[in-house]
């Protein structure tokens, strides 16, 4: 039995060949289990595998803790996170490297005689002192589900007021003290179990006498804090107090914007080293603050989804995973008609970017917005968004036509002091960097919508193929599809009537039809594809679209 929720990028896991469960559903992104008695010589696997990278698996070092009670003695040979899920230990079966087996001494060597649970994982072995089993089932069970709504938690940030303290509310129990600072090393978040005065006084002390240290032994090196702060490390660094307190050494990591510019640190205050089970979880503590991405100088706040369309916009490569996980998170379908707006400074007194760009995010428009710093404006930086609109036509279209979150965005755009530049709308992201550059040369030509300037792009020299193939007219390429579904020829009628230049007598001779049949058809043409064959814009567009189309073919 395979269940899986697409929505949220979780799939459960269950082959039952006896009673195990009596039910897994999945409800507001819980996992909750019954069981029944459990057979030995039954196949049992109970896991939960996630679709996302950096993803919780527990390691043996965390099982070791979760079953502490039952006084476990281990042989670890790594502490990796590998751990998705568990079965009965089988003899008969090849064990698979990403699961823990558990089982009696007895099932691992079968001349024992002893009824204690051992635990095995590739080259780990754990032996607890209790012969229930099927406790221990239930134990790690819970485990798995306990660490897996964590990090749901975690990634539940997203639209949060106030972004770091709810991190380190949500971590603190699995981690210890945690506190964020900003970038002129104020404590902006702490942990709420600990006096905030003994945390200020704990802080100033590691950044007057604390000295930087590499974990990585070849890469150590040693340098006053307050003078290595406005370096990005992509290594967690350890701080150690020199002073007598209640905490003597900490653990950092940064936090950056897609720019790579440095937004603050998260530090685990600690009383002695970190534990082997913590590491896997701030490896995905840290992972959830990179795509977290806030703007702390403005006291403004952007959501992971707003990391995420940065990065998309900057590389045209960025993966597959990344769209996924964007469109899942806005709770987008792959159908929904996507646009792309570029927002520019109208006036010099404009508010700052930022106050402009938190407005905006405020607003009613089923859409993200971030800020870019494109080379093509020669612009300090614009604004751009990424909006989910209704088909619309962006060429004929008129203010009163416009989709409402059209017009919602474009009263907002001018109470802030910018122009809208917008791109043609595309089902899904799979091309939104191709409409991040239409809407771009919008913004470069002067003019609301893309289509107003398409022409002009076209007959120039200074844009590259995969934009322009992109930017051709739609209305060729449906006339075409229309043409092989229905048997028409609609499409060499077009042609041949606009390269008559609208000359319907020579149109009829040519196609060898009289001119009323002709009048008829290009006004049914005209209706299903909404052309208007009138406007002199439209039919130098439609012809340079359909000479790139023919040359396409010759190609």
């Amino acid at each position: 039995m395979v269940v899986q929720n697409t929505n949220i990028g979780y799939t459960v896991f269950g082959i039952l060949n006896e009673p195990f469960f009596n039910s897994i559903s999945l409800l507001n992104k819980k996992v909750y289990v019954t069981r029944n008695k459990i057979s030995k010589n039954t196949l049992q696997i109970f896991g939960l595998k996630t679709e996302k990278e950096g993803s919780v698996r527990l390691s043996m070092p965390m099982v070791v803790q979760w079953l502490k009670a039952y006084n476990p003695v281990a042989t670890i040979r790594s502490p990796m996170a590998t751990i998705m899920g568990i079965r009965h230990l089988n003899n008969d079966r090849d064990p698979e490297p990403d699961y823990i087996y558990v089982g009696k001494i007895s099932d691992l060597f079968p001349g024992s005689v002893s009824s204690e649970v051992v635990l095995v994982h590739r080259q780990d072995v754990v032996s607890l002192k209790t012969a229930a089993l099927e406790e221990v089932f239930d134990c790690l069970s819970d485990a798995l589900v306990y660490y897996q709504n964590w990090e749901d938690a975690l990634m539940s940030v997203v639209r949060r007021k106030n972004p770091h303290q709810f991190l380190i509310d949500v971590s603190e129990k699995l981690l210890g003290t945690l506190i964020f600072v900003d970038t002129r090393l104020k404590i902006t978040a702490a942990s709420s179990s600990v006096n905030r005065e003994i945390l200020e006084e704990t802080w100033k002390s590691f950044w007057e006498r604390g000295r930087w240290r590499f974990e990585v032994p070849e890469a150590r090196a040693e340098m006053p804090f307050a003078e290595a702060f406005e370096t990005v490390w992509e290594e967690p660094l350890e701080l150690q107090n020199t002073q007598p307190g209640e905490f003597h050494c900490a653990l950092m990591f940064s936090q950056t914007d897609s720019q790579g510019h440095l937004l603050g640190q998260m530090i685990l205050l600690q009383k002695q080293k970190t534990a082997q089970y913590q590491q896997p979880l701030l490896a995905v503590l840290a992972h959830v603050l990179e795509y977290n991405g806030l703007y702390t100088d403005a006291d403004a706040h952007f959501s992971v989804e707003n990391s995420l369309f940065r990065e998309i916009l900057q590389s045209a490569d960025t993966s597959q995973e990344h769209r996924q996980l964007l469109m899942q998170l806005r709770q987008w379908k792959v159908t929904d008609q996507m646009l792309v707006v570029v927002l520019c400074k109208m006036r010099e007194n404009t508010n700052n970017p930022l106050d402009c760009l938190e407005y905006l995010c405020r607003q009613p428009l089923d859409g993200i917005f971030a800020l870019a710093y494109p080379q093509e404006l020669k612009q300090e930086e614009v604004i751009v968004g990424l909006l989910a609109v209704k088909d619309l036509d962006t060429g004929n279209i008129s203010e009163e036509d416009a989709d409402i979150r059209l017009k919602t965005l474009f009263q907002c755009a001018e109470k802030v002091g910018y122009t809208v530049h917008i791109s043609y709308h595309h089902p899904g992201l799979s091309h939104v960097n191709l409409q991040y550059r239409q809407a771009l040369v919008a913004a470069e030509y002067k003019k609301r919508y893309f289509y107003h300037c398409a022409v002009g792009m076209l007959t120039s020299f200074s844009y590259d193929r995969a934009l322009c193939l992109f930017s051709l007219h739609k209305a060729p390429q449906e006339v075409l599809a229309y043409d092989r579904e229905h048997g028409t020829e609609y499409y060499h009628m077009l042609h041949t009537y606009l390269w008559c230049e609208r000359n319907r007598n020579e149109t009829a001779r040519r196609l060898f039809v009289h001119k009323n049949t002709l009048a008829y058809r290009l006004q049914k043409m005209e209706e299903l594809f909404r052309l208007n064959l009138d406007d002199g814009y439209e039919r130098e567009y439609l012809l340079l679209s359909m000479a790139s189309l023919s040359q396409q073919k010759i190609e």
